[in-house]
């Protein structure tokens, strides 16, 4: 994904994307849904299975997920500060 001002820098991240299956309410934009959600879910979010949640009922459970399942995925990203005080390009962490 690169950011749409333009800058051309790779941003390998989306958590969300914006609703293409239904038209957004007049005045408002696309209803904006987590990339882990079934479609079948994106009107009844009540009704996700509990198994989507395995077993995380925490911001430190979900982290500790993510940490097993993807360690070599990048989550954590900064531009570092040159020497004429601008910045760099984006450099990411993984969770490892």
């Amino acid at each position: 994904m690169v950011d749409p001002a333009g800058d051309g820098i790779n941003r390998p991240i989306r958590y969300a994307s914006f609703r293409t299956d239904k038209p957004a309410t007049p005045g408002h934009s696309a209803e904006l849904i987590s990339d882990t959600v079934d479609p079948q879910y994106f009107d009844n979010l009540d009704k996700v299975p509990n198994d989507f949640k395995k077993g995380c009922s925490t911001f430190l459970d979900h982290f500790e997920r993510h940490v097993r399942e993807r360690p070599d995925e990048s989550y954590l990203g900064y531009r570092p500060v040159q020497a004429d005080k601008t910045f760099g390009n984006y450099e990411w962490h993984s969770y490892k």
